[in-house]
C-alpha cells in the first residue's frame, strides 16, 4: 500500500509540473488577446472621429495630431471624394508579456463618412 501512496504523490507533482506553466501561458495569451482588443477599440473609434473631422473640413494636420493624442505611433490614411471621406487608421500591438515578447499585431480600422455640405 505504501507504494501505492508514493506513486499517486509523484503522478501529482508532475501533473502540478505540467498544468502550473500551462495555465501561466494561458493567462498571458488571454491578456494578450484582451490587449489587442482594446487596441481594436481605439483604433476603430479614433478611424471614425478622424472620418468626421475630415467631413467636417478640418485640415489634414489637425485631423492627424488628434488622433496621434490618442494613439501615439498610429499611422493614418485619408481619401477624400466628392462624397465620401474614408480615414484608415492602423496602430502596431506589442505583446508585453513573457511567453509572447517580441510578438507585434497590426490592428487597423477604417471608417467612411459623408461629407457635410459647406
Amino acid at each position: 500500500m505504501g507504494d501505492h501512496h508514493l506513486h499517486e504523490r509523484g503522478s501529482a507533482v508532475i501533473e502540478a509540473a505540467i498544468a502550473i506553466p500551462a495555465l501561466f501561458a494561458i493567462t498571458f495569451a488571454l491578456l494578450w488577446v484582451i490587449s489587442v482588443g482594446v487596441t481594436h477599440a481605439r483604433v476603430d473609434e479614433a478611424a471614425y472621429s478622424a472620418a468626421r473631422l475630415a467631413a467636417r473640413g478640418v485640415s489634414e494636420d489637425s485631423i492627424r495630431l488628434a488622433v496621434r493624442s490618442r494613439l501615439a505611433s498610429a499611422e493614418i490614411a485619408m481619401t477624400l471624394d466628392a462624397d465620401t471621406v474614408s480615414v484608415t487608421v492602423t496602430d502596431q500591438v506589442l505583446a508585453n508579456v513573457p511567453i509572447l515578447r517580441g510578438l507585434v499585431t497590426p490592428v487597423s480600422a477604417t471608417a467612411v463618412v459623408a461629407r457635410e455640405s459647406e
